[in-house]
């Protein structure tokens, strides 16, 4: 097995193929397919042994190095960035072999892998907890959707809705009427017509 997650790891489980893995190993073929049943089998056992070996390391070094679970949370990520410093590191071997396998044969093994991963950020961020939580838009407080004795929860007011937009009576004037003209302003306009005229 040791012999087989190298080869895959390193090129791809679809370049290295059968005779590759019973060299590098130094077994025979029908020891291999009585353990493994077919090169899909050696595959997929390949991935579940990377995946029992990434839970255990991960487990390991975040209750190695982190107290809380709020640093756990942030560690995973601290936790799989040492594997970029190994000068072996080729990146994902879930994507890769899900890239290279043909269509199906290891979706349990990569449904696993990612539902594991799901997991652990859920129980984390529930361990976590958080310590205040934001109304819905149809509530009026965090108490229509948390019990008031809830620990951690602090309500907060829903905010006010904007004021609605003024509107003006269509009776109402827009601009302000005009100023009625002066009588001296019209006795003068009339007498100069009248010198116009003569």
């Amino acid at each position: 097995m040791a012999a087989a997650s190298e080869l895959f790891y390193r090129e791809g489980v679809n370049t290295v193929g059968i005779e590759r893995v019973l060299e590098h190993a130094g077994v025979a073929k029908a020891t291999l397919y009585s353990a493994f049943g077919s090169k899909e089998g050696l595959v997929r056992a390949y991935l579940r042994a990377r995946h029992a070996a990434t839970t255990e390391r991960m487990a390991r070094e975040l209750e190695a190095r982190y107290k809380t679970p709020k640093e756990r949370l942030v560690g995973v990520f601290e936790v799989q960035g040492l594997s970029f410093t190994d000068p072996d590191f080729r990146g994902c071997a879930f994507l890769s072999a899900n890239a290279q396998a043909p269509p199906g044969s290891i979706d349990e093994e990569t449904s696993d892998y990612r539902a594991w991963i799901h997991q652990l950020f859920f129980d984390l961020a529930q361990q976590a907890g958080p310590r205040t939580r934001r109304p819905s838009r149809n509530s009026s407080s965090c108490s229509s959707t948390a019990p008031a004795s809830a620990p951690g929860w602090t309500t907060i007011p829903a905010p006010k809705p904007p004021p609605a937009p003024s509107r003006r009576h269509w009776s109402t004037p827009r601009f302000p009427a005009a100023r009625p003209a002066s009588p001296r302003w019209g006795r003068a306009w009339r007498r100069r017509m009248r010198r116009v005229a003569t």
